[in-house]
């Protein structure tokens, strides 16, 4: 789900590092995290209901650790380098770590 308009840079910037990937397993690492990030943006922002989404900020391990059960190889690089692809900026924490910024749908996800 798209939460904001992406420009045609921020397009841009997608398909070219999607011509960076090398093999068949990084193009479903792209997908893998593609499904993690359709519920999140690198933007604030409003769902579909009118909702605010809400500030999910990560660290780059925090997400390899969300997807480990699907993909037990996925490497804080390749998570980076989609993560800086797709337009997500950083944020300090309140304990002062750094981490992604992040915002969330957390609107139940509806089942068709």
């Amino acid at each position: 789900m798209i939460y904001h308009e992406m420009t045609s840079e921020e397009k841009e910037r997608i398909e070219r590092w999607k011509e960076t990937l090398e093999c068949s397993e990084d193009e479903m690492l792209a997908k893998l995290l593609d499904a993690y990030c359709q519920t999140r943006s690198p933007l604030p922002g409003k769902n579909l209901q009118g909702d605010d989404l809400v500030p999910e900020p990560k660290s780059t391990t925090e997400i390899c650790d969300d997807l480990m059960e699907m993909e037990d190889t996925i490497s804080t690089s390749f998570v980076y380098d989609y993560m800086e692809a797709h337009g997500y900026g950083f944020v300090t924490t309140e304990d002062g770590k750094l981490r992604w910024a992040i915002w969330r749908d957390m609107a139940p996800i509806q089942m068709e």
